[in-house]
């Protein structure tokens, strides 16, 4: 239709709008180059439709939402900075949707996603605008908590959160900000057990507390980290079914419980109290019996 008429408005808008929900469905599957196609053909027909004309509310959103996926694919293709540029255009379009629509609180809510998401690449490259980007996304998570306390409000916020504590050299410079995500992610587990986003971030979380409390020489907090770590991939794995696709995702639970289970050995080893000596050589033993089972089922595995 859009081929046929390609000056009608409502085909190009419902074109664009089809074309977003494509990439965001490739993107998910991992198809980035093919996602990466739909998004930037989004981009194309909304700025040809609104070429000549002042764009409408919709046509905002759908620009200030494809700018951001685009963002979201190249970042995954390892493409940060003009990723970076891209989040920077959808701030820039929600910034104007938020100014004119102050009520609408999906929009306040991307422009934080799409804030945090900049200030993620700020911090792994070392960026002094970092944490100033990263608190400007939380300041806007704790005006819609207030407004109304979703989980999904509170899952963007403990992600900022926990970007603080993976962008500080020692355990201590980030221990606000790590135990009010962890309270955060246990209080979300609780409501929704079976939230397995919820159950990864923890994770990752739990990982990266163990590794900078290592660096500290805590070894009692490491072990107790660790130990938290294996226990939260070790429900993704019991839990977190994937029929549809074979079970894919058993064997990347099973390969993060081999690492995992592998450093629990290690710093149990390390903390040089002989009541830790058993643990340690159990911790050891089932790493090996996950690597084990990972060359079972795919021998090519190294």
């Amino acid at each position: 239709l859009l081929t046929r008429d390609p000056n009608h408005p409502s085909n190009a808008r419902t074109a664009a709008e089809s074309s977003l929900t494509l990439a965001k469905k490739l993107h998910n599957t991992q198809q980035l180059d093919s996602a990466k196609q739909y998004a930037e053909q989004t981009i194309e027909i909304i700025t040809a439709t609104t070429a000549d004309s002042l764009p409408l509310e919709k046509d905002q959103s759908v620009l200030a939402s494809a700018h951001f996926e685009l963002g979201q694919i190249l970042n995954a293709g390892g493409e940060s900075n003009k990723a970076t540029e891209l989040y920077q255009n959808s701030i820039a379009g929600y910034t104007e949707l938020v100014t004119a629509f102050p009520e609408k609180l999906n929009y306040q809510f991307q422009l934080a996603r799409a804030l945090g998401e900049e200030a993620d690449i700020a911090f792994a490259t070392a960026n002094s605008e970092a944490s100033v980007i990263n608190n400007d996304a939380i300041e806007i998570l704790n005006w819609l908590i207030k407004k109304s306390p979703t989980n999904r409000y509170k899952f963007e916020k403990a992600r900022r959160l926990t970007a603080f504590t993976r962008s500080f050299e020692t355990a201590f410079s980030s221990g606000a900000e790590s135990t009010a995500a962890l309270n955060i992610l246990r209080d979300l587990i609780k409501k929704e057990p079976n939230n397995f986003i919820y159950q990864n971030e923890i994770a990752s979380l739990y990982r990266q507390l163990a590794d900078l409390h290592k660096e500290a020489g805590d070894k009692d907090k490491t072990v107790e980290f660790s130990r938290q770590t294996v226990l939260h991939v070790k429900n993704l794995l019991t839990k977190d079914i994937d029929v549809e696709n074979d079970n894919s995702k058993k064997n990347h639970y099973k390969q993060m419980l081999a690492r995992d289970y592998g450093k629990l050995g290690w710093h149990l080893a390390s903390t040089g109290e002989e009541k830790d000596i058993p643990e340690a050589k159990t911790s050891f033993k089932t790493a090996q019996d996950y690597c084990q089972q990972i060359l079972d089922i795919d021998p090519t595995n190294g």
